[in-house]
């Protein structure tokens, strides 16, 4: 008897636990269209929802059961810790071609120091078949 009324205790508890139903709500996002967003401005792709109640109207073209995914905005560069600088040369550069040089002048050090490389090549097998000078 002690039993059957524990367990209807630990019944009438859960019930009183469960989460209330509520209606769903009918929830309209509007977006309009352009060249650059199919979607809207600022969204990047649609989304399914669980929730048919969720209407997506873009252009007013309706779509059941769609929510429009808009990514956080992110910074760029992350902030630098404190106490730290970045590089004077990275700050005085501005580009990464005034960093590296541009593609002419990598072509021209490439093509530079394969001539230097044969060249030493050259030197050394000379050196090989005419022996060590006296």
């Amino acid at each position: 008897m002690a039993l059957q009324r524990s367990k209807s205790l630990i019944g009438a508890w859960f019930e009183a636990h469960l989460p209330k139903e509520q209606a769903p709500t009918t929830t309209i996002r509007r977006t309009r269209a352009s060249t650059y967003w199919p979607y809207g401005t600022g969204v990047t792709c649609v989304v399914g929802s669980h929730n048919i109640h969720d209407i997506m109207v873009v252009d007013n073209a309706r779509s059941r059961g769609c929510i429009p995914h808009k990514p956080e905005h992110q910074k760029l560069f992350p902030p630098m810790p404190s106490g730290t600088a970045p590089s004077g040369t990275l700050q005085r550069a501005g580009s990464a071609s005034a960093l590296m040089g541009g593609h002419h002048e990598l072509v021209c050090r490439a093509k530079r120091e394969l001539a230097e490389e044969r060249q030493r090549e050259r030197l050394a097998a000379e050196a090989a078949q005419f022996g060590p000078p006296y």
